[in-house]
């Protein structure tokens, strides 16, 4: 994928450069703050190498590229523009309209959407664990069947409770980084958010509150996700 190409053509598409306030990324999407969103040509947009699809949210133009394509696109589109006569206060300040709902749809979507990739690893891995101990074949497991896969049987299922025992540590590391706080802010402390309500301790939770939590400093930010995983919600 010829990267340099695609992000020339988008410059070319949505207008120049000079219709160009603003270019940054998230997840899948490259999201530019446009002069005059009248300028773009969604048409020849959608026929670029890579683009999924375009869509103008409020103010600002979003094309979708995908995770990882993205990042590449957006470090191109950014390398071809250069210094940009920004007035980022107005770009900020038109990003922001629309209702109180709209606003906080985007905040949740900005925080989950990192963490995706993690649960849905944890999911897979959870779906692999049970073939390989359901009773499947005759009425026996494959663990049963051939027992030197118990050990693989182990690590898979310690692997795939690791997201979601550490859901409240993932969600405050990226709330932290959306709010603009260091990612220690978010993820300090989580032996606080990781035990159950039992007050139990997992294999993957003691290897946490044994191995990595002395070396983060305590901090209130990083709390909020324990209301989370409390049995009390």
């Amino acid at each position: 994928m010829d990267y340099a190409k695609i992000a020339e053509e988008v410059i070319k598409y949505v207008g120049g450069k000079s219709n160009i306030r603003s270019v940054t990324h998230c997840a899948t999407r490259l999201r530019l703050q446009l002069k005059d969103n009248c300028l773009r040509n969604e048409e020849a947009l959608s026929d670029v190498e890579g683009v999924k699809g375009v869509f103008l949210s409020q103010t600002q133009f979003q094309i979708i590229f995908g995770s990882g394509t993205v990042n590449m696109v957006c470090d191109e589109v950014q390398k071809q523009l250069g210094s940009l006569d920004e007035s980022q206060p107005e770009a900020e300040t038109e990003e922001k309209k629309g209702n109180v709902l709209q606003q906080f749809v985007k905040m949740l979507s900005d925080i989950f959407v990192p963490i995706i990739p993690a649960i849905v690893a944890g999911g897979l891995l959870m779906g692999l664990y049970n073939v390989l101990t359901s009773n499947l074949i005759h009425g026996q497991s494959i663990i049963s069947l051939y027992p030197q896969w118990e050990g693989l049987a182990t690590a898979i299922n310690l692997f795939s409770s690791a997201p979601f025992t550490f859901l409240p540590v993932l969600i405050g590391f990226s709330a932290a980084k959306q709010f603009g706080h260091g990612h220690d802010h978010g993820s300090s402390r989580p032996d606080e958010c990781v035990s159950d309500r039992r007050g139990r301790t997992s294999r993957v939770e003691y290897f946490w509150t044994s191995h990595c939590s002395h070396r983060l400093s305590g901090n209130g930010s990083s709390r909020a996700g324990c209301v989370l995983d409390s049995g009390q919600y």
